[in-house]
């Protein structure tokens, strides 16, 4: 009862270790609220922007309290940055494919394949390759492009890692009927040269 908790008379007036006392138990009990209510807060925070990140990125739904048109103007603009960069890397891509066809492929491409903070423009090109080559014949142009990457660079989980050992690639090249060798050697670099060659 609140009269149990009043002084009484005749009670010694309370000393500052029994101000303390209560005092600690308010510090310790306050903030550990605070904290887990600020852990909750920033757990929906991040579980929000997740959601933003795959719509973005992967075309997932846009996640509630989002307008979906915005959503998916911000997705489209995103892609065409993605295909941009490829393409100041790689301009050949552009000058093979033509600039309308190349943006398309790289628009499909970008909706099933999310760039992470790890990949750089280089992993991403050399994806987008391997993934038109699954659907289309490539130009000898685009093939020779990612033979010679090939040479110098291993594929990983986080995108493309540079070689440290011996590497050895070939490459046909169909349009013009020549076979591509290259190989590599730690300190001495890249080499390749491409030969007439008759397939039977």
């Amino acid at each position: 009862m609140l009269s149990d908790a009043l002084p009484k008379k005749g009670d010694s007036p309370p000393t500052s270790r029994d101000v303390n006392s209560s005092h600690d138990y308010f510090q310790g009990t306050v903030p550990f609220f605070g904290q887990s209510l600020l852990a909750d807060a920033r757990r929906r925070l991040a579980d929000q922007q997740a959601e933003l990140v795959r719509a973005l990125t992967s075309g997932d739904a846009s996640p509630e309290g989002f307008d979906r048109r915005r959503i998916e103007a911000t997705a489209r603009s995103l892609a065409r940055k993605r295909a941009d960069a490829a393409a100041r890397l790689w301009p050949e891509l552009e000058r093979t494919l033509g600039l309308a066809a190349y943006h398309l492929h790289f628009a499909a491409y970008a909706a099933a394949n999310t760039l992470s903070e790890e990949r750089a423009t280089l992993s991403d090109a050399r994806a987008f390759l391997d993934w038109l080559a699954c659907r289309q014949p490539l130009p000898d142009e685009l093939r020779l492009r990612a033979f010679v990457t090939d040479l110098s660079f291993k594929r990983s989980p986080a995108g493309l890692r540079r070689r440290r050992g011996l590497a050895l690639r070939t490459a046909w090249l169909g349009q013009s009927g020549r076979l591509a060798i290259g190989i590599r050697v730690p300190i001495m670099g890249a080499i390749w040269m491409s030969v007439p060659c008759r397939r039977k």
